[in-house]
């Protein structure tokens, strides 16, 4: 963890000061960063200039605008995240160039917003589903596989498939993964667990895989 704050760090330091000029892969880059180290305003304020056409500038700003609304509570918060996730898949999943990593990145986001804000199982379960569909067919990449994986957990647990749910968290904590991506998907399982009402012994065996994992990872 020390040494993720410090390359954090090191990224701000590189990149505050020119943050007006810099590119969308840059701008990512840093408002994670910023993000991380509990600068959340600021991260949205270097993506909102690149928040066009890019899926990925606009799945990074849903972001951090969902962890504000999940600390804050504020309903314009869940209502701009829900816009944005849902603009970023109708980019990325549109045929015939669909970007299968991009589109179930917001698919996933999409199905925990309309259960945790919206309270819609419905909606939930139709976006589960495109996460479903848009994983599996996502090309496999080590950097992402972890997302993958514990994407298609998320999207069972949705569909209140648990034991396919933890199989897919499993293996999601088999692959190369850093402190801060093991939390972030360690606290959206275990919201989306518990606001699917699954039991208690489901939820114990969903922490203890992290748990385990980030020990054996190191983090």
């Amino acid at each position: 963890v020390a040494l993720e704050q410090k390359e954090f760090q090191r990224v701000i330091a590189a990149y505050w000061s020119t943050r007006a000029d810099l590119d969308a892969k840059a701008a990512i880059r840093l408002a994670i960063a910023l993000d991380s180290m509990g600068r959340r305003d600021d991260a949205v304020s270097v993506l909102q200039p690149h928040c066009t056409s890019d899926a990925e500038v606009i799945g990074t700003l849903a972001g951090r605008i969902k962890r504000r609304w999940l600390v804050e509570r504020r309903r314009a918060d869940a209502d701009e995240a829900m816009r944005l996730y849902g603009r970023g898949f109708e980019l990325s999943s549109s045929p015939p160039r669909a970007d299968h990593a991009q589109a179930y990145y917001h698919a996933t986001n999409l199905a925990f917003m309309h259960m945790a804000y919206g309270g819609d199982v419905g909606e939930a379960s139709r976006f589960a589903r495109e996460t479903i569909r848009h994983a599996e067919a996502a090309p496999r990449s080590a950097k992402a596989e972890h997302w993958r994986l514990a994407s298609l957990g998320d999207a069972h647990f949705v569909l209140g498939e648990y034991a396919k749910a933890l199989e897919y968290h499993q293996q999601a904590m088999q692959e190369r993964v850093s402190a801060w991506q093991a939390l972030s998907s360690q606290e959206q399982a275990l919201r989306l667990a518990d606001l699917r009402g699954v039991e208690d012994e489901v939820i114990r065996r969903l922490a203890a895989i992290y748990v385990a994992g980030r020990t054996v990872a190191g983090v």
